[in-house]
């Protein structure tokens, strides 16, 4: 092959190199796309990763193989035009995804600090009913302690995942009856237990909505197309880069970086595991203004 292509890959061996890569990406890939399953975030980074610099791969021994006429100027602005287009997509879709993620993660950590509020207040509520409060005063302090370990075991992966929520429920419901079971002898002492039985209910709403937070995932197929586009453009980039440290070096830092993008959303995603999680300090505070019954 003519026209100054001063280095060449052995095409044999860049085949074989370009396909176990290829294939061992791609396969991740489709198994990403296979159902809601949770993957972790380093996982799907790692994938993306791959993808890119195996597009890159694919375009530098296209480069190598295609026949000279066909990587003329004309052809240059032509795959430019259409790589343009496929990586404004792909930014404006990674921008809304970042800015949609990190916008839920703002809500379920919201919802934590005033479910924790809900709580001081549940107590400060229940203590004005006096010693015959004590009951459910005693199984909030347990609801609160239930619900931090509860959070911890999400982070550590060490609940059950049949029915995570099992104790606490089970904890908040008989709190609950017990709040319905006072007897009152004043409408003062009746709007307070009224007032403990909304925030009681407002607590087990947020719950729920929690666990439809944790439970949300981004579908893998919508993982799938993006990691496709993305692959697309680094091909285009390789079809058309020098073979030489510096811009190797540049695809593996624009690939390392954009896959960082992916892992940010998934983490986002998934706000009571991975490496940026809520933690439990909201509630543990909690327990610590209401501390023990007298």
């Amino acid at each position: 092959m003519a026209g100054g292509k001063s280095t060449r890959l052995n095409p044999i061996v860049a085949s074989h190199r370009l396909r176990a890569g290829a294939t061992f990406s791609i396969s991740l890939a489709a198994a990403l796309s296979k159902g809601p399953v949770p993957v972790s975030s380093i996982v799907i980074a790692s994938v993306a990763t791959l993808l890119m610099l195996a597009g890159s791969a694919l375009g530098v021994y296209l480069n190598h193989r295609v026949p000279n006429e066909h990587l003329n100027e004309a052809t240059k602005d032509i795959v430019k035009l259409a790589t343009g287009i496929i990586a404004t997509i792909a930014g404006l879709v990674l921008s809304l995804l970042i800015a949609t993620a990190k916008n839920s993660y703002d809500a379920v950590s919201t919802d934590v600090k005033s479910a924790s509020a809900d709580f001081i207040m549940m107590d400060r509520a229940l203590a004005e009913l006096g010693d015959k409060a004590r009951a459910p005063r005693e199984k909030l302090r347990q609801t609160i302690d239930i619900a931090v370990k509860t959070q911890l075991s999400l982070a550590s992966n060490a609940v059950d995942a049949a029915d995570p929520l099992g104790p606490l429920v089970r904890n908040h419901e008989a709190m609950q009856k017990d709040i319905r079971a006072l007897v009152t002898t004043s409408s003062g002492e009746e709007w307070l237990q009224q007032r403990a039985l909304t925030l009681s209910a407002d607590l087990a709403r947020a719950r729920w909505m929690l666990l439809q937070e944790e439970t949300d995932t981004l579908p893998g197929a919508f993982i799938a197309v993006v990691m496709l586009w993305l692959a697309i453009i680094f091909a285009s980039f390789g079809l058309f880069t020098p073979v030489n440290p510096t811009a190797i070096g540049a695809l593996v830092v624009g690939a390392v970086s954009i896959s960082a993008s992916l892992f940010l959303i998934n983490e986002l995603n998934t706000p009571f595991h991975g490496l940026v999680r809520i933690t439990a300090e909201p509630l543990m505070r909690a327990m610590a203004i209401i501390g023990p019954l007298p």
